[in-house]
């Protein structure tokens, strides 16, 4: 099963500048399944793809939970 979000992917759609080796890497590991591990999937499901930031990589899970804090539906929600 593949990703189904590579039609609106910017790092599947090769807009996201890598080298040629780690892109097929990343796409073998991210691209071809279901994709739950992958950052940008995780954006665009908490977000949106036009959230999705042009220097994200799949591999960058750690970074997720900032771009949503800014990005997400909840973002300038003042919390007590």
């Amino acid at each position: 099963m593949e990703c189904s979000y590579q039609i609106v992917c910017p790092f599947f759609r090769r807009k996201i500048a890598i080298h040629d080796a780690m892109y097929q890497q990343h796409v073998r590991q991210y691209c071809s399944s279901a994709g739950e591990e992958c950052a940008i999937q995780q954006v665009m499901k908490g977000a949106s793809f036009l959230k999705v930031p042009n220097d994200l990589y799949p591999n960058q899970k750690w970074r997720v939970a900032g771009i949503l804090a800014t990005e997400g539906p909840l973002a300038g929600v003042k919390r007590p």
